[in-house]
């Protein structure tokens, strides 16, 4: 592609220049005839530049008739625009070629296409001569930048969208979650002891993505400790290149969920570093982490501790890394 041609009194909106003329070439958008100089302006040049017209689906020169002597049309070749300004038009027949040769001291551009529309006997030459690109009217300003405005408000609301999605999928997969784990105390380096040995997956560390279900471990945890629940800490973490570790996802209630809590509550699971599931008391979407291997508690942060009492007021963090 060679640049674009803009007629503002016919609409024509940035179509595509290509070099050649064969039919091929064409039926893509205004071509170049080789034996004429390149459109990028110059004294001593004169580009011809034949489209197709009276086309059912594409516009193209079909209203290049319509022009006449003083009208305007633009090329943008190179990242420049040169301004053309008509002063000829002739009707000829194909074989007519004389007024197309370079004329010493100008630099003119002539659009040819055929004519009449649906006969095509005739060609139909539009020659316009270069002149100062001087600021354009509004109408003209509106007419040649059609086609860019739609396609930049078209290109702004995929982009829009697009954006859109990356941040839907940054919340359901890439936002880093935070986990909490209640205990008597700050832990910054966990072992397997100071989990909770034995729930619905069996021994290790359980971690949960929901202060609901946090809360309601703490007053289990209250309970069977004998504690008062505001004495009690929500440690908070984040897990890190968990797909380096085995693991067991079970992302609802399904037969497989329930078989493994039946089958591995109260015992060890040798195969899995880490399992995901609902919690069995509280509904599918709340999710537990069971860290299994000490292995695996190294892949959790540290973030920051809670305190139970000073967080129902509000606030609450004893400790901030």
């Amino acid at each position: 592609m060679m640049g674009f041609i803009t007629i503002p009194q016919i609409k024509v909106n940035d179509i595509p220049i290509y070099h050649g003329d064969s039919e091929k070439i064409l039926g893509l958008g205004v071509g170049h005839v080789p034996q004429s100089s390149l459109p990028i302006g110059g004294i001593n040049s004169h580009a011809v530049l034949p489209a197709h017209s009276g086309r059912v689906n594409d516009t193209l020169f079909t209203n290049l008739d319509k022009l006449k002597n003083g009208d305007i049309f633009y090329l943008h070749v190179l990242n420049l625009t040169l301004k053309y300004k008509i002063n000829d038009i002739r009707i000829v027949a194909p074989n007519q070629v004389s007024s197309l040769s370079i004329e010493k001291g100008r630099d003119l551009v002539t659009l040819v296409t055929c004519y009449p529309t649906g006969i095509n006997n005739k060609r139909l030459l539009v020659t316009g001569e270069r002149t100062a690109l001087s600021k354009v009217t509004p109408q003209e300003d509106i007419q040649r930048n059609q086609f860019g405005y739609n396609f930049w408000v078209m290109f702004g609301s995929a982009f829009l969208m697009f954006l859109g999605l990356v941040y839907l999928l940054w919340l359901l997969f890439g936002r880093k979650r935070n986990l909490y784990h209640v205990a008597a105390r700050k832990i910054e380096k966990p072992v397997l002891s100071d989990g909770q040995l034995v729930g619905d997956f069996g021994e290790g560390f359980y971690l949960t993505d929901s202060k609901k279900l946090a809360f309601q471990w703490l007053d289990e945890f209250a309970q069977k400790e004998k504690l008062n629940s505001e004495e009690l800490f929500l440690n908070v973490y984040r897990l890190k290149r968990i797909k380096k570790l085995s693991r067991w996802i079970f992302k609802d209630k399904t037969e497989n969920w329930q078989n493994y809590i039946k089958e591995k509550q109260g015992y060890g699971d040798e195969k899995h570093a880490l399992v995901v599931g609902p919690a069995f008391t509280s509904d599918k979407k709340i999710m537990q982490y069971v860290l299994k291997t000490e292995e695996a508690l190294g892949y959790i942060k540290y973030i920051k501790c809670l305190n139970i009492n000073k967080l129902k007021k509000g606030g609450g963090i004893i400790d901030k890394k």
